[in-house]
């Protein structure tokens, strides 16, 4: 097969993939589906607007209102969302501490093995031409991540800990940048 060949098949492989993720969603009522019908404010009964103007991210990127009379939040297939302001949730930055450990590390393990395979485990930026080497090419990428991300990852966070903190007696830092007299 030629280049354009190749391409041809992995960008229609990708649009059918993506179209299957989204019949399968639509079927599901899941976030990757498209909802058609109308939707009704599940608290109150009141009918939603066709046209929104998105409050937030999540309502931007997947769909969903906030009902204009009791500001429940609705989902795009017209199920209540829990209210992520209300003051007995906890925001992002208050979770407990182990749940916000367990997100930061996946998310550095995640970012550490994608620069990995981009790079090469040996930061030659030489890829594998076949199946047993790029098995092995993931394996070493794999094992590498395992061993090197925490490490990092653990010694950011020190950093991040030591230099977040305000001087001892001084709990306000009185317009003054951290660290000057």
């Amino acid at each position: 097969m030629t280049t354009s060949s190749w391409a041809l098949v992995v960008t229609f492989g990708t649009l059918g993939a993506a179209l299957a993720v989204m019949a399968y969603g639509t079927l599901a009522r899941n976030r990757f589906g498209i909802n058609i019908n109308s939707v009704v404010c599940p608290r109150c009964t009141t009918h939603l607007p066709r046209t929104r103007e998105p409050n937030g991210l999540r309502q931007k990127l997947w769909g969903g209102w906030t009902c204009p009379v009791c500001r429940a939040e609705i989902d795009k297939w017209g199920r209540e969302l829990p209210n992520v302001h209300a003051p007995n949730n906890l925001s992002d930055g208050h979770r407990e501490p182990k749940r916000r450990f367990l997100s930061t590390l996946r998310g550095s393990l995640t970012s550490y093995f994608a620069v990995t395979m981009f790079t090469g485990w040996d930061f030659s930026f030489r890829y594998p031409s076949s199946a047993p080497e790029w098995l092995l090419y993931v394996i070493f990428g794999a094992l590498e991540t395992a061993v090197a991300a925490p490490a990092i990852h653990f010694a950011l966070e020190y950093l991040r800990q030591k230099l977040g903190e305000q001087p001892k007696g001084d709990s306000e830092s009185n317009g003054r940048p951290f660290g000057t007299d």
